[in-house]
């Protein structure tokens, strides 16, 4: 999930009301039934000596309406994905479905 640096406070506490658990190893949320939830601030670095930032969730050339949800439009994941991997050891290896591994 993006988020914007300035909600994540007020999205921290609304996550552990609602019985969330944080992980401070992996760095993320665990629902009640174990489904991870991590977030991205936006304007942070997308990788490691990237240029690119993680977009703000807003405007038409960062976002786009799919089925009813907010989602980042499609060039710009491509774009923070290989930013991601740019000081990786093995340049595409974020691109793995690690679902699969």
């Amino acid at each position: 999930m993006i988020i914007n640096p300035r909600d994540s406070a007020l999205i921290k506490q609304l996550l552990l009301a609602d019985a969330f658990q944080w992980d401070n190893g992996l760095k993320e949320f665990r629902s009640p039934s174990g489904i991870p939830v991590q977030f991205l601030m936006a304007g942070e670095r997308a990788g490691k000596g990237s240029e690119v930032t993680i977009p703000k969730p807003e405007g038409e050339s960062n976002i786009e309406e799919l089925d009813g949800l907010i989602v980042v439009r499609l060039s710009r994941l491509i774009e923070m994905k290989l930013a991601s991997g740019m000081g990786s050891l093995c340049p595409l290896d974020h691109l793995r479905d690690q679902s699969i591994t």
